[in-house]
């Protein structure tokens, strides 16, 4: 029997890929290094043409393909853009053949700032920011930073009044004594972009990027402008948007920044990383971890946020009685309580994965054309109707 796909890197469906990304299968047995009569594509899916260059190789019972840098030495993918790879015909290492066809998809994410839709700004004054890379409230440890204007930058423009502080503003930052974390080297003007190159962060931190008192070529003077961020947290297993996979998670969610959801999983990143040092049998790497662990912080996360709202919602009834809540919300306290109870049957199932790591596997199976390795679980089925009786999801 040919090995069982278990794993790959990024997860089928994934978006925001780093452009940079190294693609991984990994098999539940060693394969055979003998790619000769293997068929590896990578598509680019928005113009439906091969990726030329790539380089499939071996390495145990991992299937890696490597995707070459641009004509500039720049990133091997293109932003905000669907990829899928088929592969088919590769051998185990006994020398039996796959059957069917893999096929991982997976969307970059933006390509700096260009990638970014223009909206445009509420008020309009004759010089101004465009927009900027990273956005506000993301998250993230950029390489560099860009911001685009509406014109063209002044070359003999004073470079000193662009800063990059720890903090939530300049003028709070340098009250309390932070400096600038920027030197003139790292600014660089071309036209209508400013690039930074931005110099080591710490985790987890936040930090504002602003600019004022530039001029344009017209000798106008930019409206101020600022934006926060915060730094990438040490352990993220699993991304935003896998956490929003759930439509209910969504409307509980609403309003709710990328901050507060990566918070919640890099605490419980930090959670899976106690379990495997205090119960594993073997060391992982946490730079490729394996299914199981990316699978409890999703499902550990999703968990935590449906309970602490059904705690907060349950804690105020004196403001909200179960029939305000079902009209509010579409569902009842004790729908979001099963709920509840459904997503913690999931991260206990991964969980103990990560407490017997190198006695056994969690096995995704192999998915073939046109599905997905990752299968919503029983609970994203589960249909919530209105008091009207006219909505669900």
């Amino acid at each position: 029997m040919f090995p069982l796909l278990i794993n790959t890197i990024p997860e089928n469906g994934s978006e925001n890929v780093g452009l940079d990304q190294q693609i991984s299968l990994e098999f539940s047995a060693d394969l055979s290094t003998d790619l000769s009569q293997a068929s590896i594509r990578l598509v680019n899916m928005n113009d439906g043409t091969d990726v030329e260059g790539i380089t499939p190789s071996v390495d145990s019972s991992f299937l890696r393909v490597s995707v070459p840098a641009n004509a500039t030495g720049g990133h091997s993918y293109e932003g905000l853009t669907q990829y899928k790879l088929l592969v088919s015909s590769i051998k185990s290492l006994p020398g039996e053949v796959m059957e069917g066809t893999i096929e991982l998809r997976f969307t970059t994410e933006a390509n700096e700032v260009q990638d970014y839709p223009y909206e445009e700004p509420e008020v309009l004054s004759n010089f101004y920011v465009v927009r900027s890379y990273p956005e506000e409230n993301s998250v993230g440890t950029p390489t560099t930073l860009r911001i685009k204007t509406n014109k063209d930058i002044s070359l003999t423009t004073d470079i000193d009044y662009i800063y990059l502080v720890e903090g939530k503003s300049v003028e709070d930052a340098l009250f309390m004594g932070n400096t600038n974390l920027l030197s003139p080297e790292d600014i660089s003007i071309n036209s209508d972009m400013i690039s930074i190159t931005c110099p080591e962060l710490e985790s987890a931190t936040q930090y504002t990027l602003s600019i004022k008192n530039l001029t344009s070529i017209d000798s106008e003077t930019i409206e101020p402008f600022s934006v926060s961020f915060i730094s990438s947290f040490d352990s993220m297993y699993a991304d935003v948007e896998e956490i929003f996979k759930s439509r209910a998670i969504t409307i509980l969610m609403e309003g709710a920044q990328e901050v507060e959801i990566a918070r919640l999983i890099n605490d419980n990143g930090k959670l899976a990383e106690f379990m495997v040092e205090k119960y594993a049998t073997e060391d992982i790497d946490w730079t490729n971890p394996p299914i199981y662990v990316e699978q409890y912080v999703k499902y550990k996360t999703q968990y935590d946020i449906v309970f602490d709202k059904f705690i907060e919602l349950s804690g105020n009834p004196t403001s909200k009685q179960l029939k305000d809540l079902t009209i509010e919300y579409g569902y009842s306290l004790g729908d979001l309580l099963d709920l509840a109870d459904k997503l913690e049957l999931r991260y206990k199932y991964w969980e103990d994965f990560l407490k017997s790591s190198g006695k056994g596997r969690a096995s995704a199976g192999v998915f073939q054309k046109g599905s997905n390795v990752d299968e919503n679980p029983d609970f994203m089925d589960r249909k919530f109707t209105s008091i009207e009786g006219d909505k669900e999801w």
